[in-house]
């Protein structure tokens, strides 16, 4: 059976974001409670859906852009429903990014963890 390319690169994205939010999960975990890092996580997923569209900040709320990831980066569904062409590289790129940001709060978390005494 033919698997059309845009449904291996939405499942391919999905997999990326899926890594992030994993990541995060951990990184928060790490140094909160979980009582915090639970509703911290969910608070992420909605900002990060969100973040792309907070172009127009200015000034020091662009550290608002640089903190939370852009989930949005991992969503082509809309693409693929209007049939438009996606190119492998925004695929490549967009795999890139998630790669970094899930190795960033994954050093993150190992600095978290380390402060920690594990029985």
């Amino acid at each position: 059976v033919p698997v059309d390319p845009g449904v291996m690169m939405g499942a391919a994205l999905a997999c990326v974001e899926v890594a992030v939010l994993a990541a995060l999960a951990v990184c928060l975990s790490a140094w909160a409670p979980p009582a915090l890092a639970l509703p911290a996580l969910v608070l992420l997923f909605f900002a990060g859906h969100l973040v792309g569209s907070l172009r127009w900040l200015e000034g020091p709320a662009q550290i608002l852009r640089v903190w939370i990831p852009d989930l949005g980066l991992f969503r082509i569904g809309d693409a693929l429903g209007a049939k438009s062409a996606v190119p492998w590289s925004y695929v490549l790129w967009a795999c890139a990014y998630g790669a970094l940001y899930a190795s960033g709060a994954l050093w993150v978390a190992r600095a978290g963890l380390s402060r920690r005494e594990i029985a």
